[in-house]
């Protein structure tokens, strides 16, 4: 395209070689592990996916919790609502796309992360690494392992991220799922204080 064409364009591509993703199928999350929860939702708010992800002994495990269909600011807040009695570590929400979710969840006491673009850059190449380590572990979701070669790699600036504009499909399983593994790999675990 770009030399027959003359089509100059920011160079993209699947960001993830599948084999990857199928070797990594080898389960979900561990029950009673510190788990973090990740909300991401279509540009048009058609659909909505919640990911649960957590680090056990140097594998990050993650799975699908739910996908909502036309979900609203009000249902995905209560779904995180009702999620809080698993005690989660922490909340992930991309900043842009749900900041009125997230403000109503700090509103109720929750924990919450909320990524900018900086962060999302960096937790695609985070998770791209984890996964090509082979330190990811998932439950082989099929609406996860649909998005995943759909999901577009753009090279912006001096980095990459995956882009949604440029993707060929719905990816808000694929954005939870990699700002969860990004998260579970960063947070640090609060010590036990003892007076």
């Amino acid at each position: 395209r770009r030399y027959r064409l003359n089509n100059f364009v920011a160079s993209e591509g699947s960001w993830l070689p599948m084999t990857r993703w199928y070797g990594s199928a080898k389960g979900g999350v561990p029950q009673g592990a510190p788990v973090v929860f990740s909300v991401d939702r279509t540009p048009e708010w058609s659909y909505a996916a919640v990911t649960a992800s957590a680090k056990v002994d140097g594998t990050i495990y993650t799975e699908l919790v739910a996908s909502l269909v036309n979900p609203t600011p009000e249902s995905l807040a209560n779904l995180c609502i009702a999620l809080s009695k698993h005690g989660p570590s922490q909340y992930v929400m991309d900043g842009y796309q749900l900041k009125d979710v997230a403000k109503e969840l700090k509103a109720y006491g929750l924990p919450v992360k909320v990524m900018t673009l900086n962060d999302v850059t960096t937790a695609c190449a985070l998770s791209y690494a984890r996964i090509a380590q082979g330190v990811v572990s998932h439950a082989n979701d099929q609406l996860v392992t649909h998005q995943m070669p759909r999901a577009v790699r753009k090279n912006v600036g001096e980095g990459w991220r995956i882009s949604r504009q440029s993707s060929t499909s719905s990816i808000d399983a694929v954005m939870a799922t990699v700002m969860g593994i990004y998260v579970s790999e960063t947070v640090k675990e609060e010590a036990i204080q003892i007076f």
